[in-house]
């Protein structure tokens, strides 16, 4: 009785399957769009707006009526379980498991799913041989030659792999040698049937979630012009399409032949001074020759594969790893590449490496014109010489930090001016083209072992400002100290000779809603001057 109702769940679940991929007709449902006029006008020929458009791709992919995949494979398990605890029931035994035995002479068979329970079952040594032999020559095993075995194991074909479903009996003799020779082979073909069935199930259902993730994908794509929104965007997307558990994004330089991580779902980013990826590395090659790479198992990387990223490590728990190139069809030269990992063995296949190829033609018209734009916008918020935010720049990112400490109460800002001592003798004296080389290294020093959300920047002349977000007092002083001392002792060499110079510091802070802009610059501009009234080379604290 058992072996039908088994027969018949196999049986539905195939009738399921093949109307899905489209063998089997499927009856219609009645469902309703809010916008069937307007798709009907479609097809006529006749305009639909663009907003219209993107409602029409979203009725037609609603994720409501998709499971996630994590959920149906949980459900699936649950119906195979079922149907192993049925399969145990009628043999009188504690357990019934279903393994899958890999090639190589130390296999270890593994657990796909059993009856009762957890945690999964383990076999001793003894029975790990029998399954093994089982699952190699075909042909059904017991434990004892006895009318009244205690274990017993017949073979199983999963998806063209060996495998072996397994009897734990218990032992009161109530089935026999005989009576198992009959059932088990038949009842372990049709377990194995119905894994095939929920394996393809799961399969289409995957499938259909990332055509529906890839859509969603698109239209939130092309609806950003912003490059940071657009990169987080991309990562984040990058999880749903190929069910991933983390992403980062690489842009690449092909005029300099090297890249930079410029987004990652694991936040935050690697330091600045940490991002750079380079000819050599896996991502790195991608970027160049534009074929993608799939990693089923990472532990498999020898030393001759090479580094992921040149400085930045994946996470420790990565297992499976894919590597797909951004660019806007497959013969243009990739702008960047898309680097996707998950802590489960063979997480990634080649058809997550081709619908992550689409995701990345998707993106990279956006991204290409938005780094371009942005690229034009920062030559303009730039000094031309030192390389540092121009007065424009600094100006922007002060009122950004001003907002974030008026949201964080329990933060302060501190703001440092930096003013040159002499600099105009320097000039004199040693000439313009001295003068600019000194500026140019007093910015390095200023920019040394700063962190990614401080700004350096020339406000003008031998002017200086060291913006240090969610900083105290004491810290910018500690930072202005070390910097003051740094430059101090720099012998900095010019087409004039070497040339020394020392700098004033004036520091202010600004506490949550405790003033504006205007305020906390006036207040570190009195104490750059109290610096320079008591002697210069020194930090001079501003007064709360």
């Amino acid at each position: 009785m058992t072996g039908t109702l088994v027969a018949i769940v196999a049986g539905l679940l195939g009738g399921w399957v093949l109307t899905r991929v489209g063998a089997l007709p499927m009856k219609r449902r009645r469902v309703k769009y809010a916008s069937v006029e307007s798709a009907a006008s479609a097809r006529q020929g006749q305009t639909v707006p663009l907003d219209e458009s993107r409602g029409l791709l979203k009725a037609a992919f609603r994720t409501e009526e998709i499971p996630d995949p994590e959920d149906a494979r949980r459900e699936d398990q649950l119906q195979l379980a079922r149907a192993l605890a049925d399969v145990a029931d009628v043999h009188g035994a504690d357990l019934a498991v279903l393994w899958s035995v890999p090639s190589g002479d130390d296999a270890t068979p593994a657990a796909l799913a059993w009856s009762d329970g957890d945690p999964a079952p383990v076999l001793t040594s003894g029975q790990r041989n029998l399954a093994v032999w089982t699952a190699r020559e075909s042909m059904l095993s017991f434990d004892r030659a006895s009318d009244a075995p205690r274990f017993a194991a017949a073979p199983v074909q999963l998806f063209g792999l060996a495998g072996v479903l397994t009897l734990h009996l218990r032992d009161d003799g109530r089935v026999s040698r005989e009576s198992l020779k009959g059932w088990l082979p038949r009842h372990a073909q049709a377990i194995g049937a119905m894994h095939e069935l929920l394996r393809t199930r799961a399969e289409v259902a995957r499938s259909n979630f990332r055509l529906r993730a890839s859509v969603r994908s698109a239209i939130k794509l092309q609806g950003t012009r912003d490059p940071l929104e657009l990169e987080s965007t991309l990562v984040t997307q990058a999880l749903d399409v190929v069910s991933a558990e983390w992403a980062m994004l690489v842009r690449w330089d092909r005029e300099k032949w090297r890249g930079e991580i410029r987004a990652t779902t694991r936040e935050p980013l690697p330091p600045e001074e940490e991002r750079e990826v380079l000819e050599g590395s896996r991502a790195g090659d991608v970027c160049l020759d534009g074929t993608p790479i799939v990693f089923v198992d990472t532990r498999t990387m020898g030393p001759s594969d090479g580094a992921v990223f040149d400085r930045t490590g994946i996470p420790e728990d990565t297992r499976a790893l894919l590597i797909v190139p951004l660019r806007r069809g497959k013969e243009a030269r990739p702008i960047g590449a898309l680097v996707c990992g998950h802590s489960a063995v063979g997480a990634f296949t080649q058809a997550d490496a081709r619908i992550a190829q689409e995701l990345g033609i998707v993106a990279s018209g956006a991204l290409e014109t938005a780094w371009a734009v942005n690229a034009e916008r920062e030559v303009a918020r730039t000094d031309p010489l030192t390389g540092l935010a121009n007065r424009r720049k600094f100006d922007e990112h002060f009122a950004r930090a001003i907002e974030w400490t008026d949201r964080h109460p329990d933060t302060s800002m501190a703001l440092a001016l930096v003013d040159l001592d002499f600099f105009k003798k320097v000039n004199d004296t040693f000439g313009h083209e001295a003068g600019d080389a000194v500026l140019v290294a007093v910015s390095k020093a200023l920019q040394k072992d700063r962190r990614a959300l401080d700004t350096v920047a020339r406000l003008g002349g031998e002017e200086l400002a060291l913006l240090l977000p969610s900083t105290t007092m004491e810290g910018a002083h500690e930072v202005a100290e070390r910097v003051r001392a740094r430059i101090e002792a720099m012998e900095i060499a010019t087409s004039a000779g070497l040339i020394r110079v020392t700098a004033s510091f004036g520091v202010a802070i600004y506490r949550s809603r405790a003033g504006d802009q205007g305020e906390v610059f006036e207040r570190a501009d009195q104490a750059l001057y109290a610096a320079k009234r008591a002697g210069r080379n020194r930090v001079e604290l501003a007064s709360n």
